[in-house]
């Protein structure tokens, strides 16, 4: 197989960094989920030692687990929504909705730089 050109070896680079920094938010958002349902597994045990449920405390921590399903699905969207990007070499766009996507998806990069978008 032969070498990627120099602008293809580029793009591939660029999927490879939008890739990896979208299956970093996913990470995060099974790690807040995997330590709330560390937290009702906590309460489940209190309970069965004779600790009172407190029906709050389960429903705030119901309501941030179903933010972060919710939070998950919105980046699985735009993961999907980028790797299709390669679908059509050319298209018509929104180009402000284009920047708003595109600012969004080099937010981490920039900010680790000290850049703001």
């Amino acid at each position: 197989m032969d070498e990627p050109r120099g602008d293809e070896r580029e793009g591939l680079l660029f999927f490879g960094r939008m890739s990896a920094g979208i299956s970093h938010e996913i990470k995060n958002v099974l790690a807040v989920i995997s330590e709330i349902a560390g937290l009702f597994g906590d309460l489940a045990l209190a309970a069965e030692r004779g600790r009172e449920l407190n029906p709050a405390q389960l429903s705030r921590l119901s309501q941030k687990m179903a933010e972060q399903i919710k939070r998950a699905d919105n980046v699985a969207r735009r993961l999907n929504r980028f790797a299709h990007s390669a679908d059509e070499p050319r298209r018509r766009v929104d180009l402000c909705e284009e920047l708003a996507f595109f600012a969004d998806r080099t937010f981490r990069y920039s900010e680790r730089r000290g850049f703001s978008l």
